[in-house]
């Protein structure tokens, strides 16, 4: 994780890669104590699943119908355009810390409620890291910039979570099998990030930083110790 955006190990909606394909998921984060107490019940959640550009409806489908068994309420919205200021034309990909920026306007614009959680999923590649590639230099998987990522989500810290940081983006570009089930275990991912939850080091939990690699199949679920952080009921 890293402080304002986060990268995170897991691999289709967000309200989130130079020269070599990566995978990587990322999360902003506010600067506030880490606390998610407000989101101890994860039946409270109302989460909304923004199509951006064409995505699969039987992908949306899998996850709005695995979704509801964790959260009280689902909802899979009309398909909305990719943001053209998100493109970044050298790579051929969308920056995802301006797809966060526009799923932020969204959610204002449509004035959700405070529970509610904003989903992007599109098809397109996302990347991450553009100004600071200094930062990553030598470690795995973050060596160029506008490196490959699969999400992005903001990850709060503090007991009370802004409404503009409850959105996350998702891409199925770096999802490579079992595609729905990759993109579900994704979401999830970000949702836990966007209640605060940072990256674990259970390699078989969600929340496991992915490090530029692709480890979905390796993950069962969320870890007691992230349970126990967001009471999700896991499927």
């Amino acid at each position: 994780n890293v402080t304002g955006v986060q990268t995170c190990a897991l691999p289709i909606l967000r309200i989130i890669l130079y020269c070599s394909i990566l995978n990587a998921c990322n999360t902003a984060s506010t600067n506030k104590d880490i606390q998610s107490k407000s989101y101890n019940n994860s039946r409270k959640i109302v989460v909304k699943i923004l199509p951006l550009g064409k995505v699969p409806l039987d992908y949306l489908q899998f996850v709005q119908l695995n979704l509801q068994k964790d959260f009280s309420e689902v909802q899979i919205l009309p398909k909305a355009e990719l943001p053209k200021f998100a493109f970044v034309g050298l790579r051929k990909r969308y920056d995802a810390q301006k797809m966060l920026a526009h799923l932020q306007d969204i959610y204002k614009k449509q004035k959700f409620s405070e529970r509610t959680f904003l989903v992007g999923v599109t098809e397109k590649d996302l990347c991450q890291n553009r100004q600071n590639a200094k930062l990553w230099k030598g470690k795995k998987g973050f060596g160029v910039p506008d490196y490959g990522i699969m999400g992005l989500g903001y990850q709060p810290k503090g007991e009370h979570i802004d409404a503009s940081l409850k959105v996350n983006i998702n891409s199925t570009k770096r999802l490579r099998r079992n595609t729905k089930e990759q993109l579900l275990k994704l979401i999830k991912h970000e949702i836990g990030h966007n209640c605060g939850l940072p990256h674990c080091d259970n390699k078989q939990c969600i929340m496991r930083d992915a490090e530029g690699g692709n480890h979905f199949d390796e993950m069962n679920g969320f870890c007691k110790r992230c349970k126990l952080k967001f009471a999700v009921l896991d499927n």
